[in-house]
Parts: C-alpha cells; structure tokens; sequence
C-alpha cells in the first residue's frame, strides 16, 4: 500500500516524530494533497546555478516544533480538563493517523470536540498555525542559504498546520518544494519519503544534504546517499556545516 501511495505520488511520510511515535506504513489515506504534491515534484524548474540542494525538517530545526503541545494547551484551557490526559488521547489516536494522511484537520477538532465538549474551532487552529516560531537565528540562515543553493523541506506534519505556520512567519517562500507526510502518505524515516525527494530532484544524491533533529532520520538520510546532519537546536551550528559542504 505505502509503495503505490509514493508511486501515486510521484506520477500523486515513517519518523519517530515529536510524540516519540512508531514508524508504520500509511492505511488508507484521506488527506493526500495530490495537487500540492504534483506542483512540488513538477512546478519549479531548477535553475541553472542551482548544483546543489538543501532539504530541511520543519519541527526542531526550522520551527520550534511545539505545534502539537499548543493545540493540546489550548484544549486543556477551553475544556478544564488536564494536560496529560488530552496529551494522551491526542497523540495515541489522533496525531499520527492525520500526518499519515489518513484523516484531516477538520476530523482532529471535531474528534477533540466529541471527547473534550464544544470548542473553538478557530482558537485551535491559532493555535496549531500562528504560534509556532521559527528558531532564533533560522530567518537569517534561511536568506543566507538560499542564496547558494535551492531549500527545500521533508517534513512528518499536518500539511495545514505546517504551510500556515509557515506563511505566517514569512518563511514559505525560501521553501522552492516541500514534502510533507499529510499529503504524501510517506513518513520519514521510511526510506520511500526520501526517495521521493531524489525522484523530484533527478540529480546525484550525493549533491543533496538534510538537516534534521532527529538521529533515525538522520542515519535514513544518509542510507539514501544524502550528506546528513543532526540538528541539535544549534542554528548557527548546521549552518556552518552546510556552508562547509556547499563549499567543498
């Protein structure tokens, strides 16, 4: 299944993520973003000067990641009900099947709205699109970078969430493709979710380097013939590894 999903995808992501969650194939998916994901593998045309491309995690090395926690926050303050226990509920049965792709944004708040009462749709979606922030020094890196090479992003998140945080912070337009597992069916560290990013480049893997916080995504990277470096909140630290690479 996770196979003719990638293939889908292609002609149409499996990460211990922020939760700690399980890797596991997609079952199903009902949120694949097949038009976003076409106009990712095929709208950019690579430019010239472009010899080399930069690929980027979203949550921990972009973002601070804490899209989830925020949403989880601002359940507990609408629902009085503890942290831990809609923690909990949100992350086992709701979180990974709609990164996977295999339910919506609208299905997590109506599902939070069924078990914790009635809420604000539109406060949980602030929370889950306008709070997250970039991580000090990433504006400054993103302009720098993408001045010597393209920037894309392969991320495990909930396309909505991630493209309006992204906007929001003005960061979208430095990101020529993003992949995100919502849309593709294909977390990482499945091999599949890289092997989609080379398809789209069509060049040397060897010429690609991936900047993740992650160790498994990171040692997946590199199994796939990427340069991979290991984000530890350090900005300026995998920055200066990938001017390092770019320069070599």
């Amino acid at each position: 299944m996770a196979e003719e999903q990638a293939k889908s995808a292609l002609e149409g992501l499996v990460e211990e993520d922020e939760w700690g969650a399980p890797s596991g194939p997609p079952q199903g998916l009902l949120n694949v973003n097949e038009d976003a994901v076409q106009r990712d593998l095929e709208e950019e045309v690579l430019r010239p000067e472009s010899g080399k491309l930069i690929v980027l995690d979203a949550g921990g090395v972009v973002l601070d990641g804490l899209a989830n926690t925020k949403v989880v926050e601002e359940v507990v303050r609408l629902s009085g009900v503890g942290f831990w226990t809609v923690n909990a509920y949100f992350r086992n049965q709701l979180y990974l099947p709609a990164s996977r792709g295999e339910r919506t944004e609208d299905w997590v708040f109506e599902e939070l709205e069924l078990r914790f009462g009635r809420m604000s749709t539109a406060d949980l979606e602030s929370a889950a699109k306008l709070v997250t922030q970039p991580l000090p020094g990433v504006p400054e890196a993103l302009q720098r970078l993408s001045e010597n090479a393209q920037l894309w992003m392969l991320s495990n998140y909930i396309a909505p969430w991630l493209r309006g945080s992204l906007s929001y912070r003005g960061l979208y337009y430095y990101f020529k493709k993003i992949f995100i597992s919502s849309e593709t069916g294909l977390r990482k560290p499945d091999p599949e979710a890289y092997a989609l990013v080379l398809k789209a480049w069509g060049r040397a893997a060897a010429d690609v380097a991936f900047v993740d916080d992650s160790e498994a995504n990171v040692a997946a990277a590199q199994e796939a013939g990427m340069f991979a470096i290991l984000a530890t909140g350090d900005t300026a630290a995998w920055e200066a590894s990938l001017n390092e690479w770019l320069g070599s």
